[in-house]
This record gives structure tokens, sequence and C-alpha cells, in this order.
């Protein structure tokens, strides 16, 4: 899934990564949902925690570059995501030094379902939707939003200036 590609900016390869690791959610939460629900109402996690081998053996394969794993909390079995893309370094300011790349990371997680308690502990209950992360992010939309975040913290600073002397709360 990784595409060796070294990008020109921190941006752009965050944006990579994020649609990477969003796009392999989507797909994994789909095919991991398939293959759980035939446990459903069975006991998933082993006692002293962990999946069961029944369970693990059903799982889709993990895609080279993007870590996986499947955890179970008491409440929740959820599959969490990572993976990252690189830019190029810099060399020092005299000019010498390596070359490098400098990775950048994302991560994303799914629930796949509902786990028991008590008397159900490590029972899968029911079993989550399938996620639909955004695939399209990339750093001229990261910049638009950023500057609509900019004009909308302007407009809020401006609208509390307005309430003076008043404030914005009032002692009760």
């Amino acid at each position: 899934m990784k595409n060796n590609t070294v990008y020109p900016s921190t941006l752009a390869a965050r944006c990579a990564a994020q649609n990477i690791v969003n796009a392999e959610a989507n797909r994994l939460s789909v095919l991991t949902i398939l293959a759980l629900t035939p446990f459903v109402g069975q006991k998933v996690i082993k006692t002293g925690g962990g999946l069961m081998e029944k369970v693990k053996a059903v799982l889709p394969s993990a895609i080279e570059s993007v870590q996986k794993w499947l955890s179970g909390s008491d409440y929740v079995l959820r599959f969490a995501l990572k993976t990252h893309e690189v830019t190029a370094g810099r060399r020092n300011a005299l000019g010498s030094g390596d070359d490098y790349q400098i990775a950048h990371y994302a991560e994303m997680t799914f629930d796949v379902g509902e786990l028991g308690h008590g008397s159900d502990a490590g029972v899968l209950v029911k079993l989550s939707g399938p996620t639909n992360y955004p695939t399209d992010h990339n750093p001229d939309k990261v910049f638009e939003l950023r500057k609509l975040a900019e004009t909308a913290k302007e407009a809020a600073r401006n609208a509390e200036s307005a309430c003076y002397p008043f404030g914005l709360f009032d002692c009760n």
C-alpha cells in the first residue's frame, strides 16, 4: 500500500499518510465486520485477555507498511491502524551532513463491535457499522480550512469585544 514517494512538504506527507490509513480503515472495517459476523453471541476474548484463536484465524491479513492490531477493552473490540509517509530532511545550516528523510505518521481506529461484561465478558454482543473516513485530504484543502478557522476566530474575538463591559458570563 505504501507508494515510496518522498513528499515535498510536511503537510503533503501528513495528508497522504492520513488518506492511506483512512482508506485502509474503511476497507478493513468492512472485511473485519464480515469476518466476525458468525461470532456474534460468542466469546471472542480469552479470560486472560487477547483474542481467541478461532477469531484470529478469520481476520483480514495485514497489508505491508500499514501496522494493524485488534484489541479488546471491557466493552469494545477496536481495530487500530498506523502508517507513515516521508519528506526529505534538510542538511544542517552549514550545508554539511547526510541527506535524510522525516517520517510523518497517521493513525486511525475503528470499533468492530460491542463486548458484553459481567457474566458475558468477552462475548461479541453486537457488530458496529463500517467506517467512511475521508480519503481526499490535500494541502490546498487544509490551507483553505485553516483560513476559515482563522476567520471564525477573528469573528469570535470581535463578538467577545462587543460584549464589553459585560463580558460573556454573569455571576449568579
